[in-house]
């Protein structure tokens, strides 16, 4: 898939940063294992909008107990909650999407 592309926009930067906001419930809870030497960046091709990128995923389930929520989610995910107007079992984009992305490479 390769690294970002630079396509994101801002006046002075391409700003092509997203941020992942991951949080615990509960006491005296921490990571798991993996959480401690975990990087905190992941270097993706951009997706459709709100389209999280699939690392992200395999990190979180390494790092937490769950149980998992994705906010403003595109499709479903087994063992995790969506929340978003696109949370539905066959999502797919509905509008043309930049040629790499997972729209094009579903099959």
């Amino acid at each position: 898939m390769g690294g970002p592309d630079g396509r994101g926009v801002g006046f002075y930067f391409r700003n092509v940063t997203e941020v992942i906001l991951f949080g615990v419930r509960g006491t005296n809870v921490r990571t798991l294992a993996p959480g401690r030497s975990q990087v905190n960046f992941v270097a993706s091709r951009k997706r459709e909008h709100s389209r999280k990128p699939d690392e992200q995923y395999q990190i979180i389930e390494q790092c937490s107990w769950g149980p998992y929520l994705e906010l403003f989610g595109r499709g479903i995910r087994e063992n995790w909650t969506v929340w978003g107007d696109q949370a539905e079992k066959n999502y797919q984009p509905d509008w043309p999407t930049y040629d790499y992305n997972t729209a094009v490479m579903a099959g």
